[in-house]
This record gives structure tokens, C-alpha cells and sequence, in this order.
């Protein structure tokens, strides 16, 4: 009786197997780098061709001929959000990968990154991104992102007229205080002209040791010129904002409602949580989630020892919401305030503190938002 070769197991001649090809495609700003390999992984087809809507319809009419129906892309950029749409609504599946899981190692081109792309999603290393179905909410998501790059800056403008005041020596913030409404009522007077004198009725270079208590022509004017920026972008975050809380209440109704009774959590940081988290029901359990949202510190052991790190990962945008709304949590929810008095008294940093904080209320986010009810402190 002859033996039997131990690793090899014939499959079964009923069972008929269908080879499906795979395609990578690494996308630049100006042409796409296609790869298809088979299900072996040897490369059957490599082209580059133009982004444009007609190369793209002729590479869709191409993959189908050739029975590739599963395609992998990098998100590079914002140019991947087109394509990847095209692909799913003709019935691709389509695969969106995170670029930490498609870094190379040796040799990098082109070619070689497409050809990367694909191997490793036919063997399942691909990080996979989360892409919403309803393309209205990436714009809702742009929006939301664009707001807050905007309030930066806002803030970067601000910065440089306290520069500006500092180097030309009018002290102002010695008499009022920086980001108030008097405080840019004091620059509008600065601007046109006026000394502090003028303005506070004292003698300021002798009572207050002022270097000097007026701007000279071309310093008024540039502060004039950075107050009408600020103006303007005030004005842009103001139609965002409203265009945002539209949407949100349009996409997400309930859910919408729901997480504004999370303390600290109001109109704005709301809509800015359902943009990047899309939904909450994607995610396993709420630690899942406060991963996610860059709130678990990392943990480092060594030697039976084990201390708790830095929160490096996750999305910022959820992370800086989460953060802003544990700012307010801890006025106005005496549970969350013993909670930070706790960590503060065992030594730890008021950032800290107030990160720990920011992580309970994003697991209580979760819960609120899957058991669909209010929530009750």
C-alpha cells in the first residue's frame, strides 16, 4: 500500500474553485499605478493611467473583463475619496487602507508600492479605514474639520497681534484682559489712530510704565489689516456652524439630541463627534471606542513593572472634542469633578486629569448612543 505524502490535502473535484484577481492601485494627484495580481499573488497586469473620469471608466471596463472585482487603494490625501466612490457604487469591492499598514520596506516606486498594496490585502495585512456610505458624510466631515482649522487660525492671528502690540510697546493687556469684547473694542481705537490716553483718560507712560501708549501709522495699519482677518474668519465659522448643525440634525435626528446631554457636550462639539465617528455601532464596546478616540494611554511594562504612557494614537479631532468637553464636565457634574479631584490629589497633571476625564465621557457617549437614551448623571 503506496503512502500517503504528509502536507499535501487534494481538494475534493466537486468543489469548484474560482480564481479572483486583485487590484492595488496607488493613487497620486495627476495618475493612478495599477497592479493586479492573481490569487497566487504573481503580477498579471501593470498600467498607469491618467486621473481623469474617461481612464478611470476604461480601467473599470478593463478590471471587469479581467474578473477583478476586490480593489485595495492607500487614502492618500483627499484624492482617494472620488475613486473609491466610483469603484462602490459599480459593485467593486472596494478597500480603503490605513497608510501605516502599506509602508515599504527596501526598494520604493511606483509600481512597486501598487504591487505592495495588493499582496497584502490577499493576505489580510491591510489596516482597513472606515468610509461612510453616504458620501454627504465626508462633506459633512470636511466641514466640520475645515471649522476648526479655521478657529486655529483664528487663534494664530490673535497671536500675532499681541506680537505686535508687545513689539511696538503698547502694552494693552497690562489694563484689559486679552480675547474679550472690551479687549477688541481697546484695538479697533489703537487702529484708528488713538493713544491709550486717549482711550483710558491716564497718563499712562508715568502711572503705568508703558514704553509707549500709541501706535505709529504703519503698525495701525497692519493691526487693522489683522483685526479684518479675525472679523472674516469669525464670519466663515459662524455660516460652517450653522451649515454643520443643519446636517447633523439631518443625518443623525435622535443621536443628535442624545449626545448633547452628555455633560460638557454642547451644539458644536456634538456635531463634531457624530462627523468622525459616523456610527457608533461600528465599534464592539465602548473601550473599543475610547481607543479610538486617542483617550487609552499606552501601556509599558518592564520587569514585572508597569506604567502608563502617552495617549499617541487614535483620531485627533475626537480626542481635542473629548478634551474641550471635560473642560466644561468637570464645572458642571460634581461625579466627574470628585473624579479629577482624586487624580489631582494623587499628583497627577491637570492635563492628565483632565484626559482620564475626557475618556469617561466618551465610554459614557457610547452607551448613550447604543442603548439609545438620555443620559442621567
Amino acid at each position: 500500500m503506496p503512502r500517503a505524502r504528509i502536507g499535501i490535502c487534494p481538494s475534493p473535484s466537486r468543489h469548484k474553485v474560482i480564481n479572483m484577481n486583485i487590484c492595488g492601485i496607488d493613487i497620486h494627484k495627476s495618475f493612478l499605478q495599477i497592479a493586479i495580481i492573481d490569487s497566487r499573488g504573481n503580477i498579471v497586469y501593470q498600467e498607469r493611467c491618467r486621473y481623469s473620469l474617461i481612464d478611470i471608466i476604461l480601467l473599470i471596463a478593463k478590471l471587469a473583463k479581467m474578473r477583478c472585482m476586490e480593489i485595495a487603494m492607500e487614502s492618500t490625501g483627499c484624492f482617494w475619496i472620488p475613486l473609491y466612490y466610483e469603484f462602490a457604487g459599480r459593485g467593486f469591492k472596494t478597500v480603503l487602507a490605513n497608510p501605516s499598514s502599506t509602508k515599504s520596506f527596501g526598494s520604493k516606486t511606483d509600481m512597486l508600492d501598487a504591487v505592495r498594496i495588493a499582496r497584502r490585502h490577499r493576505a489580510g495585512a491591510l489596516i482597513k479605514s472606515h468610509v461612510p456610505r453616504d458620501r454627504v458624510k465626508i462633506i459633512f466631515r470636511g466641514i466640520s474639520r475645515l471649522r476648526r482649522r479655521l478657529k486655529e487660525d483664528r487663534n494664530r492671528v490673535l497671536n500675532r497681534i499681541r506680537r505686535l502690540l508687545t513689539i511696538s510697546g503698547v502694552w494693552l493687556d497690562r489694563f484689559v484682559r486679552p480675547n474679550t469684547s472690551r479687549w477688541f473694542r481697546m484695538l479697533e481705537m489703537l487702529a484708528s489712530g488713538k493713544s491709550l490716553g486717549e482711550i483710558f483718560g491716564l497718563n499712562i507712560g508715568y502711572e503705568y510704565s508703558c514704553m509707549r501708549d500709541r501706535l505709529d501709522c504703519y503698525e495701525a495699519n497692519i493691526l487693522g489689516q489683522l483685526l479684518s482677518s479675525a472679523r472674516r474668519i469669525d464670519e466663515i465659522c459662524s455660516f460652517l456652524s450653522k451649515m454643520a448643525e443643519s446636517l447633523a440634525e439631518k443625518l443623525y435626528g435622535e443621536e443628535y439630541s442624545l449626545i448633547q446631554t452628555v455633560p460638557g457636550i454642547g451644539r458644536t462639539l456634538a456635531y463634531m463627534i457624530l462627523a468622525e465617528m459616523d456610527d457608533v455601532r461600528r465599534f464592539p464596546s465602548a473601550r473599543h471606542f475610547k481607543s479610538y478616540c486617542g483617550l487609552s494611554p499606552s501601556l509599558r511594562e518592564s520587569g514585572g513593572k508597569a506604567r502608563l504612557g502617552r495617549c499617541r494614537h487614535g483620531n485627533p479631532y475626537l480626542r481635542y472634542a473629548f478634551y474641550q468637553a471635560a473642560v466644561v464636565a468637570i464645572r458642571v457634574d460634581d461625579g466627574l469633578k470628585r473624579f479629577y479631584d482624586r487624580l489631582r490629589a494623587r499628583g497627577r497633571h491637570h492635563k492628565v486629569a483632565l484626559m482620564a476625564v475626557a475618556g469617561k465621557l466618551a465610554l459614557r457617549t457610547w452607551h448613550i448612543l447604543c442603548n439609545n437614551e438620555k443620559y442621567i448623571a
